[in-house]
């Protein structure tokens, strides 16, 4: 019943919860949403939080999920680097976004990438991009690679300030995230 950045949201429509998105923002009495597949698209929505089409909000209990993971020194230097290069830096919260290609994730050496990784497949999904059969995978292979250069290249088509190279660096996390309309 009190929604959280990152939290799961889920609505009731015609009679059955048939419909989420994820909570980005909460401001005194109104939650805001990114959907997808909200009218044919993606949306940034917002809903006072005693609106009767929130079913409720969902969170993982992350401690059940996975043990936390264990860096050794050259994990932490490879990340401090990383971080170095690619913040972003929002008015209310700091997010951390890397730089990505071909190779990164799960098959890479180490899992640093990983939790990255899925975060630009779920959001090239939510832009109606195809990423195979192994969607959001956590694995930056050919599939990936090939949405994230016809995602650029639309980009680009619209005036975005990216380089179509199917490799994901600052430019193409502030322009995925720059929805038209925010």
């Amino acid at each position: 019943s009190k929604p959280e950045v990152g939290d799961q949201i889920f609505f009731y429509y015609g009679g059955a919860i048939n419909h989420t998105g994820i909570v980005i923002d909460v401001q005194g009495d109104t939650v805001h949403c990114v959907e997808g597949n909200y009218s044919d698209g993606v949306a940034r929505t917002q809903y006072k939080l005693g609106n009767q089409i929130i079913a409720g909000y969902g969170r993982p209990k992350w401690a059940v999920v996975a043990e936390p993971e264990t860096l050794n020194s050259n994990d932490v230097e490879l990340m401090e680097e990383e971080i170095d290069q690619f913040d972003i830096i929002h008015p209310e919260f700091r997010r951390t976004y890397l730089h990505l290609s071909y190779g990164d994730g799960l098959q890479s050496n180490g899992q640093l990438p990983a939790a990255s990784v899925k975060a630009w497949q779920n959001l090239l999904l939510c832009w109606g991009y195809d990423l195979g059969k192994d969607g959001a995978d956590g694995e930056f292979g050919f599939a990936t690679e090939n949405a994230t250069k016809q995602w650029q290249q639309y980009v680009q088509e619209i005036g975005g300030v990216v380089e179509v190279n199917g490799v994901v660096d600052e430019d193409d996390w502030v322009e995925i995230l720059n929805v038209p309309g925010w």
